[in-house]
């Protein structure tokens, strides 16, 4: 608990495009205690997905505060309806904190190529468990009910309208799959 605490303590800008190493890149500067700290640099192909992280995690620290003001306001059910409510935002908010920390970690690890796709794969499977909401359930549950969706990429445009619930199976026909780079 006490990382998480310090997790929330960073803030990022923007992702701007940058040559980095010879590599076409986004470059986000972070912030601790509105301090800069420095850049994080993210392929290009995962902008969306950083842009999903980042303020998805802003989002339910938001709702989590809003709702713990709220609570004092209701009695008994409300009050237990909004305290779960409350509870549940707290847990989305630490979701996508865990998320961003693993995803950073890896691309620190990141070798950075421009004959390459720099890959990485915990943003993609951030990617597929979002648009598929599945950040709440277990890999194995996840697997179980979309393993047709984690073998795509959903960092390419034309496989978003896939990952989309109301889209039928059918059309996993003309996806893209993930590179196996």
């Amino acid at each position: 608990m006490r990382t998480l605490r310090r997790e929330q303590l960073y803030r990022y800008g923007a992702p701007e495009p940058k040559r980095y190493l010879g590599c076409a890149l986004l470059r986000a500067e972070v912030f601790r205690n509105d301090e800069h700290r420095g850049y994080v640099y993210i392929p290009p192909q995962y902008e969306n997905l950083w842009r999903e992280l980042v303020y998805g995690a802003i989002y339910w620290e938001k709702a989590a505060c809003w709702l713990k003001g709220k609570v004092s306001s209701f009695r008994r059910p409300l009050k237990t309806a909004v305290e779960t409510l409350r509870a549940n935002a707290e847990i989305k908010h630490r979701q996508f904190l865990l998320c961003r920390r693993t995803i950073l970690q890896e691309l620190q690890l990141l070798r950075f190529d421009p004959n390459d796709r720099n890959q990485v794969f915990t943003f993609i499977e951030f990617g597929i468990r979002f648009y598929r909401d599945l950040l709440n359930d277990s890999f194995n549950y996840a697997y179980a009910t979309g393993q047709m969706y984690l073998a795509l990429d959903p960092t390419r445009a034309e496989n978003l309208p896939i990952f989309s619930k109301s889209m039928s199976p059918s059309v996993l026909v003309h996806a893209h799959p993930l590179s196996s780079k």
